[in-house]
C-alpha cells in the first residue's frame, strides 16, 4: 500500500471538511443543518490527537481517532468513538484471534465488530443512519475475503458498497434520531451520516491503494 494508516487518517480528515457545507445541506433536509460542522470539529480533534501519538502502530492511531471523534460530541461522536474503539480492539487481538487471518481477514473482522458495536445504541439497517453505509461496506470485505480477493479488491469493494449504501438512504424514511420526527421530509435526501462514512471510508481507501495500477 501506497500510504501508512497515520496518513490515510489524516486524508480522511481533510475530506470530511472539504465536505463540510455539503454535509450541512444534507443534514438541513431534516435535521439541524450541523452535521458537517460536528464532523469537522471531530475531524480537527483527531488531527489534534495524533499530534500527540508517535507510535504508526495501527491499534494506537486508531483508538486516538476514537477518541478524537468521541470528542466531537452528540450521537454521531458517540457512533465513531464507540466504533473505533471496537476496531482497535480486534487489532490488538491481531490475525491469531482468527487463526492466523491475512490483513483483508483481520480488516473484515475489525470492520464487522464496529457495525455490531454502533447498532449496539440503537439503529438497525434501514433506519437511515451511518449503519446502512457501514454494514455493505462490512458485508463487501467479508465476501472479498470469504472468495480468496486481494486486499485491494476488499477495499475497492468496501469502498464502492459504502458509496452504494449511502445512495441508497435516499428511498428511506428516517426511524431514529432528530430526522425522524420529520420522516417522511427525510426520503429523497442522502441521510448525511451515510454520506460522511461513504465519505471517509473513500478517502481511507484511496490513501491505502495510491494511483490506480496500470
Amino acid at each position: 500500500m501506497s500510504a501508512s494508516l497515520r496518513s490515510a487518517i489524516l486524508d480522511a480528515a481533510d475530506a470530511i471538511e472539504e465536505a463540510r457545507e455539503a454535509l450541512c445541506l444534507l443534514d438541513a433536509a431534516s435535521g439541524d443543518g450541523d452535521h458537517g460542522v460536528t464532523m469537522t470539529i471531530g475531524a480537527r480533534r483527531v488531527r489534534a490527537q495524533l499530534e500527540g501519538v508517535a507510535s504508526d502502530d495501527p491499534e494506537v492511531l486508531v483508538r486516538a481517532a476514537a477518541i478524537g471523534m468521541a470528542g466531537a460530541g452528540g450521537a454521531i461522536g458517540a457512533i465513531y468513538g464507540r466504533g473505533l474503539l471496537a476496531i482497535a480492539g480486534r487489532l490488538r487481538e491481531g490475525p491469531d484471534a482468527v487463526g492466523g487471518a491475512g490483513q483483508l481477514e483481520l480488516l473484515a473482522s475489525a470492520i464487522e465488530r464496529a457495525a455490531v458495536a454502533t447498532s449496539g445504541l440503537g439503529a438497525g439497517p434501514g433506519d437511515k443512519t451511518v449503519l446502512d453505509a457501514l454494514l455493505p461496506a462490512a458485508a463487501a470485505l467479508e465476501a472479498t475475503a470469504r472468495s480468496g480477493g486481494s486486499l485491494r479488491d476488499g477495499l475497492a469493494a468496501a469502498d464502492a458498497a459504502a458509496q452504494a449504501g449511502a445512495d441508497a438512504t435516499a428511498g428511506l424514511e428516517a426511524r431514529i434520531g432528530r430526522s425522524a420526527r420529520h420522516a417522511e421530509q427525510s426520503k429523497g435526501t442522502i441521510d448525511p451520516g451515510a454520506a460522511s462514512l461513504a465519505i471517509i471510508v473513500h478517502a481511507l481507501v484511496a490513501s491505502a491503494l495510491g494511483p490506480a495500477e496500470g
